[in-house]
């Protein structure tokens, strides 16, 4: 089964102050069990900003968030190509439908499209998905 991965989820694990044991053992079972780990095409630059926020914020050094870029990197991440104006108007209809952000709109997008499950650790997105007939994880 396909599993959609947010940055929140993602940076549970990768992240040294907010790594998860829990969230980690369930990636380690979504890694093992999963067909393919689909995320979009803007989870890249989601996940490479958390990293320049926490250099910026003093926790982590350059070499720091480069090795936590190495890890996110080395697993094996599909990246959905999606965008243009059909594209567009359905992540409006959703950010309408759930009050959310493009952003994530983006990730419920991809997971209803691909009949994927979602790993989320937003509150408003996991509803979100949820109330569209997602399994949540």
């Amino acid at each position: 089964m396909v599993c959609v991965i947010d940055c929140s989820f993602i940076m549970a694990v990768a992240m040294p102050d907010e790594r998860s044991a829990l969230v980690c053992e369930r990636f380690d079972a979504i890694e093992r069990d999963a067909g393919e780990l689909l995320v979009p095409h803007l989870w890249w630059l989601e996940t490479t900003n958390v990293l320049m926020n926490a250099i910026r914020r003093g926790r982590l050094t350059l070499n720091d968030a480069l090795e936590r870029r190495k890890l996110i990197d080395s697993y094996n991440f599909s990246t959905d190509q999606a965008y243009g104006a059909e594209y567009g108007g359905r992540l409006l209809a959703l950010c309408a439908l759930h009050d959310l952000s493009a952003y994530d709109a983006a990730y419920l997008e991809l997971a209803i499209r691909k009949k994927a499950r979602l790993a989320t650790l937003d509150v408003r997105l996991k509803r979100s998905a949820e109330a569209s007939g997602l399994s949540v994880i």
